[in-house]
């Protein structure tokens, strides 16, 4: 019987649909991710509020010195692409969308490999304010993933929901990846 990635329940034949990335039970659209994520040893705050989505999520197992920024891709960063390297993976929707600087460009073309991760982090960062004091991002430091962007159109209920799975959504794929590499032969 299929199973909800996040809540790990059985589901019924249709109860399951795509979310970030990942195939979640009903039940788990409707509610806070976080007692769910916290059975994968995942800890999770979330905040909204003023307009502005935050998440802070402990992912366990991820490289200590591993950093990597997602951010909206604005008219500067392709002018900025001229002298910088930047972090593609080769598909046209994602790469034109998010603008990636890293510390270790081939462990985040590892990471974005997944489609998942690539879904998620468009459902974060696919449509955001621009040109604000604080600027959106996605940002992995280590353990520590942060989330904080702006949405156009508010923050209403369901939104803050749509958010949160896909910021829990991400922290999975990264989870996951970071637990397939450690178990791969010859590392």
């Amino acid at each position: 019987m299929p199973r909800c990635e996040l809540c790990s329940s059985p589901a019924l034949p249709g109860g399951l649909a795509p979310v970030a990335g990942l195939v979640i039970c009903e039940r788990c659209r409707a509610v806070d991710p976080a007692p769910s994520l916290a059975e994968h040893g995942v800890a999770v705050e979330w905040d909204a509020r003023l307009g502005r989505f935050s998440a802070g999520l402990g992912i366990p197992d991820q490289d200590p010195e591993f950093t990597v920024k997602w951010v909206p891709e604005l008219w500067a960063h392709k002018l900025a692409k001229i002298g910088i390297d930047e972090v593609e993976v080769g598909d046209p929707a994602f790469d034109g969308r998010v603008f990636v600087r890293t510390n270790t460009p081939e462990a985040a073309k590892s990471i974005m490999a997944g489609e998942g991760v690539r879904e998620a982090l468009l459902a974060l960062l696919g449509d955001v304010k621009v040109n604000e004091l604080l600027g959106n991002h996605v940002t992995l430091e280590g353990p520590t993933l942060t989330v904080s962007i702006s949405p156009r159109g508010g923050l209403e209920e369901g939104r803050v929901q749509e958010l949160k799975l896909a910021a829990a959504g991400l922290a999975l794929h990264l989870l996951g990846h970071r637990r397939r590499a450690s178990a791969a032969p010859g590392e």
